[in-house]
């Protein structure tokens, strides 16, 4: 998704509100992450077990192959076939705070802001919401149960006040990630104890409410006062956002001005 100078602006100021409301303590901590991960690392966090239909992948280019494309007796089209894998895209901003605080161990709660450029190979039609490459902005907690679903019921009040401010209609929905096999035991888990509600504009998911309970506490080692922690994260496409506030506002100006007065609202 192109955005113009002026959404551009709105696309900042839209980070720097979310950030306002939920990096309330000195102790928060927030980080801007790449977007690479080592295929060990996509391995160890199960994307590409659930979900190999929207993994992307980048590849090595043989060195034959080097010298026929670079003197011009091969293209790159669909025809053509990698040598081996190199990197994988990420699919989630919250997937590097996890790995970066495996082995760990806390003894209070962390909010923890992060933002990536991530990337999925979509299965359904790209359009102003929705793009391979997008820019997600999450909050992830990381402490006991409590304090997990403490996070995302503030998440909800909050973007619900948000939203009301703005004048934009939604609704809440219960959710479920799109998993390849959907008879996986992952997959008739996430049905039978659901873990995920999203904001809906339209029909479009703007937001998302993800309670993990200790699943990435287990995977990645991560301890809280003894025990593995609980997390949860609240997830923002910003991308998304513009396209929403497009629709709504219909030019950045008038976007920018909303925001900026409804931003006095959240201390």
């Amino acid at each position: 998704m192109e955005i113009e100078n002026g959404w551009c602006l709105v696309k900042t100021e839209l980070g720097e509100l979310l950030d306002k409301i939920f990096l309330q303590k000195t102790t928060d901590s927030k980080y801007e992450f790449d977007s690479i991960l080592s295929v060990e690392e996509m391995t160890q966090i199960g994307y590409i077990r659930n979900f190999p239909h929207l993994t992307c992948i980048t590849c090595l280019i043989s060195e034959n192959d080097q010298k026929r494309l670079s003197n011009g007796e091969m293209i790159l089209d669909q025809s053509f076939r990698p040598q081996g894998i190199n990197f994988s895209l990420l699919p989630a901003a919250c997937y590097k705070v996890y790995l970066k605080m495996q082995n760990i161990e806390i003894e209070e709660k962390k909010i923890i802001g992060c933002e990536a450029r991530c990337f999925r190979q979509e299965d359904k039609p790209l359009d102003a919401f929705r793009d391979r490459n997008f820019t997600m902005k999450e909050f992830v907690c990381v402490g006991n149960e409590v304090d997990s679903q403490s996070h995302l019921d503030f998440g909800v009040d909050q973007i619900s006040m948000l939203l009301c401010a703005l004048n934009i209609p939604f609704n809440m929905v219960e959710a479920s990630d799109p998993f390849f096999d959907t008879t996986s035991s992952p997959a008739i888990l996430s049905k039978l104890n659901p873990v995920k509600q999203e904001f809906l504009f339209q029909g479009h998911a703007i937001a998302s409410i993800n309670f993990h309970r200790n699943y990435f506490g287990d995977k990645f080692s991560i301890s809280y006062s003894g025990v593995s922690a609980n997390t949860s994260c609240i997830a923002f496409g910003m991308e998304r956002w513009i396209a929403m506030y497009s629709d709504v506002f219909g030019d950045s100006q008038t976007a920018l001005a909303t925001q900026r007065k409804v931003k006095t609202l959240f201390n």
